[in-house]
């Protein structure tokens, strides 16, 4: 299982709540190609598709996971906004490992900027 988490500070995004981060994250798994979403709670759950995996593993970041879920959790000061996932193979768990955490940081960052109106 691979996880990350990054987070958003309250004071820097004022208005914002879990389900309009919950939206913006499933905006993303959508551009991404991830084609079943749910969402229950503060969670959204995402499969890939076989052939998603198998032809766009090299453009997609979500590619190298066969299932997964992002979360959010309300706390007194910022949102913490986690992923845990399944990589599709050995291979895909270590490109992960070095190259993903990085770009869920600059999704947030991204999200964070869309908040700001920037």
């Amino acid at each position: 299982m691979f996880t990350t988490t990054t987070y958003f500070i309250k004071a820097q995004t004022p208005g914002i709540n879990v389900h309009k981060l919950l939206d913006l994250y499933k905006r993303e798994l959508n551009t991404q190609g991830i084609k079943n979403i749910t969402e229950d709670g503060n969670v959204l759950y995402f499969v890939n598709d076989d052939s998603e995996i198998l032809f766009n593993r090299f453009d997609r970041r979500f590619s190298d996971f066969s299932e997964g879920k992002i979360g959010i959790e309300d706390n007194d000061t910022e949102f913490l906004a986690y992923m845990e996932a399944t990589p599709t193979n050995f291979m895909s768990g270590l490109t992960a490992k070095v190259s993903f955490p990085v770009y869920f940081t600059a999704l947030r960052n991204d999200i964070e900027r869309e908040l700001q109106g920037l």
